[in-house]
């Protein structure tokens, strides 16, 4: 096996293992991959789904917390502990996409604690300056409580909802067979926006 053929199978197998974790109701950190390097000016955090979906994306935002659950308003979720590590590592991005919030729902987190999560998470990346994306996340088995998340994020001037997009669901019920089309949907909007890639 080569090194590049190596090296797919390794993040393919990460990934794989991240996806796994979260449909248990398990988390874990970044995968510690390279840093994002600086002429990368977009990032995504989230959980599995963004993880996915970000890697896919035609044009590539530097991807963490793959796999991290969490916007519960009592504490430090993952992904804001995640996030804000990397930017004081590697110094802020322009701007964060941000897509997850199923975990929250499936465990049975009011939207209105996933919301204020969400938002603390949206003034500490503004506070320094950055512009956060949020991203509507599919989660076929939680439809009904996800709606509820997605209208609060589409009535964000900077967001992105391409869950029409997002294919068939795996037998969990949130991760989809495949994530192409919503990767494409997903950094067309975001162009569409006047994000600067």
């Amino acid at each position: 096996m080569n090194i590049t053929k190596g090296s797919r199978f390794l993040r393919a197998a990460l990934i794989a293992a991240a996806i796994g974790l979260v449909a248990a109701g398990c988390t874990t950190p970044s995968s510690g991959g390279p840093p994002p390097p600086p002429e990368v000016p977009v990032w995504m955090t989230g959980d599995s789904n963004s993880a996915s979906t970000g890697h896919l994306m035609p044009t590539r935002p530097w991807v963490g917390s793959v796999g991290a659950a969490g916007y519960t308003a009592s504490s430090r979720s993952m992904v804001v502990d995640d996030i804000i590590a990397s930017i004081d590592a590697y110094g802020p991005p322009e701007t964060v996409l941000v897509m997850a919030g199923v975990i929250d729902v499936a465990r049975g987190v009011l939207t209105s604690e996933i919301t204020a999560g969400m938002q603390s998470l949206e003034d500490e990346m503004t506070s320094r300056g950055i512009e956060v994306v949020w991203v509507a996340e599919p989660g076929w088995a939680y439809q009904a409580g996800l709606q509820e998340l997605a209208d609060w994020i589409n009535a964000k001037p900077l967001s992105v909802d391409c869950r029409h997009l997002a294919g068939a669901p795996t037998s969990d019920g949130v991760h989809a067979l495949s994530y192409d089309l919503m990767a494409a949907c997903v950094a067309d909007e975001v162009t569409a926006l006047g994000i600067t890639w």
